[in-house]
C-alpha cells in the first residue's frame, strides 16, 4: 500500500491534483516518460512502475466511462533488462544473514527452504 501511495503522490505532483483525467494526453505522458529517463534520478524499473500505475488508473477511468480512451495505451513502455544473475547462499550464509537480522522476525528464515519458518512446514 505504501508503494502505491508514493506512486500516487508522484503522479499528482506531475499532473496536478485538479487535472481532469481527460486532460492527460499521450503526448504529455510521452514527455513525462522522456524526462524521467533523461533525469537519471529514478531507475528504469521505478519509471516502469510509475507508468504502469498511470496506465491502470486510466484503464479504470475508461471502463467507468470517465474518459473516452486510455492515453497511456499508445505510450512506449519502458524496458527493463534483467541480467539473469542471482546469488545462491549456502546454509551457513543463510544462518549468518538470519543471525545479523535486526529483529527475531526479520531473522525468522529456515535455511532448509529459505522461507519464514512457519511456511516450511
Amino acid at each position: 500500500m505504501v508503494g502505491y501511495r508514493s506512486v500516487n503522490r508522484t503522479l499528482i505532483a506531475e499532473f496536478g491534483a485538479s487535472t481532469q483525467l481527460a486532460a492527460i494526453t499521450s503526448e504529455r505522458i510521452d514527455a513525462y516518460r522522456a524526462r524521467l529517463l533523461s533525469d537519471g534520478r529514478l531507475s528504469r524499473r521505478q519509471i516502469q512502475k510509475l507508468l504502469t500505475q498511470l496506465h491502470g488508473v486510466l484503464k479504470r477511468a475508461k471502463r467507468l466511462k470517465w474518459v473516452a480512451f486510455n492515453a497511456a495505451e499508445g505510450v512506449e513502455r519502458v524496458q527493463v533488462r534483467y541480467s539473469g544473475d542471482f546469488n545462491v547462499l549456502t546454509p551457513v550464509q543463510v544462518e549468518a544473514v538470519a543471525g545479523a537480522a535486526p529483529s527475531e522476525q526479520d531473522g525468522a528464515v529456515d535455511p532448509r527452504c529459505g522461507l519464514h519458518r512457519p511456511a516450511c512446514r
